[in-house]
């Protein structure tokens, strides 16, 4: 469990609202400190390697009340980097949790719903120290894909995704088709 006490980090901060959880222990949920620039926290239970959660934070200034679902120039959408889909690419059953400054918000999303958006580049005052300033665009706010909750609710979103996902992978491997393997013989000419 996180030292809440002296936590620092927004990351720190949701892993042990996340870690207060009962029906999140399954799961095994870990701060990812092996890379500074790798998800924030991974799934290390055997089954549910995929799983991750990709935290970020709203800026102080950006006004998200503790009333308001979401920040007033969120009503055309929102966006996310795009340099965030290696983290989907190494967890697929990952999800992008946004929070306000305060701590009393957050907005959940699927990675999987993410990447599929479309991307477009633009200036961004809060991301110009990085080279690649490129988004995907989430262009309606109120898409049922976006959960926006009370920060107290986050561990019941999250766990609510997971368990979905569980299912998701249920049905996938009973349902896939097994395609048999190939083994290609390359004839010799003559």
């Amino acid at each position: 469990m996180v030292d809440t006490k002296h936590a620092f980090t927004v990351e720190e901060k949701v892993m042990d609202m996340l870690s207060r959880s009962k029906k999140l222990d399954k799961y095994k949920l870990v701060l990812h400190h092996i890379d500074k620039y790798g998800i924030d926290i991974v799934a290390t239970a055997p089954g549910y390697e995929e799983f991750g959660i990709e935290i970020e934070s709203t800026p102080s200034k950006d006004k998200w009340s503790s009333e308001e679902p979401y920040i007033a120039t969120w009503k055309k959408g929102f966006s996310v980097p795009t340099r965030k889909k290696k983290y989907f690419d190494s967890h697929p059953l990952s999800l992008f949790i946004k929070v306000n400054a305060g701590l009393t918000r957050a907005a959940v999303v699927p990675m999987a719903f993410i990447v599929s958006t479309l991307s477009e580049a633009y200036d961004n005052e809060v991301s110009k120290q990085f080279s690649n300033n490129e988004f995907f665009v989430i262009s309606d706010a109120n898409h049922p894909a976006i959960c926006y909750c009370k920060y107290e609710d986050l561990p019941s979103v999250v766990e609510e995704h997971f368990a979905h996902m569980v299912q998701l992978k249920r049905v996938n491997a009973k349902y896939t088709d097994m395609r048999p393997k190939f083994e290609v013989k390359i004839k010799k000419e003559n």
